[in-house]
């Protein structure tokens, strides 16, 4: 057969072949880990850098403001309803230009000052969220209830169960929400 000795012998010699290999990975990826430390510490300096500029840029125009600003007392002027107004109209016509056609002729009915105050006097009465979704809830539950009872009695449905349940639901809703805001007040 073959000689033990030249086989000890060949796996000693792939064995250190193995461990130089080993070891030159090694002092690469020493080398590899440095440079990567090295780019973080200069990243952290350059940031450092910036803040500390943009900290001194900070601190030099809050001095030419306080030199050559009225004094802090006074408190800046709000805006008047006429400025408020005209900025609002320039605002929807810049939007309103970007707009397609059609988007901009329903743009100009929704945001006519008699259809805002309507549709915000409907939010905030009778299309209060919590009201509506009370409908949703009831109008499911009670149309489902009303449909297995008539249905294993053999009654024939009306076809306004739905909308029935749906405004007793709303008005369910309607007064729980007012409720909770006598309760808690209107922040809560």
């Amino acid at each position: 057969m073959s000689n033990p000795e030249v086989q000890r012998g060949g796996n000693e010699r792939s064995a250190e072949v193995a461990g130089e290999a080993a070891g030159e990975q090694l002092k690469k990826l020493h080398e590899q880990l440095e440079k990567t430390s090295e780019n973080k510490e200069s990243q952290s300096e350059r940031i450092r850098s910036a803040e500390k500029s943009v900290e001194s840029i900070m601190s030099k125009e809050a001095g030419k403001e306080k030199k050559g600003s009225e004094p802090a007392s006074q408190p800046t002027p709000h805006a008047t309803k006429k400025q408020r107004k005209s900025s609002y109209k320039k605002t929807m016509d810049q939007v309103q230009s970007e707009l397609s056609a059609p988007s901009r002729a329903f743009s100009k009915v929704i945001h006519n000052p008699a259809v805002e105050k309507t549709s915000d006097a409907i939010g905030g009465t009778i299309a209060r969220p919590n009201a509506l979704l009370a409908g949703a809830i009831t109008a499911t539950f009670l149309s489902l209830a009303v449909y297995l009872v008539a249905r294993y009695y053999g009654y024939p449905l009306s076809q306004s169960e739905s909308i029935i349940a749906f405004a007793l639901g709303w008005a369910l809703g309607i007064i729980y929400d007012y409720s909770r805001l006598m309760v808690r007040g209107r922040r809560g």
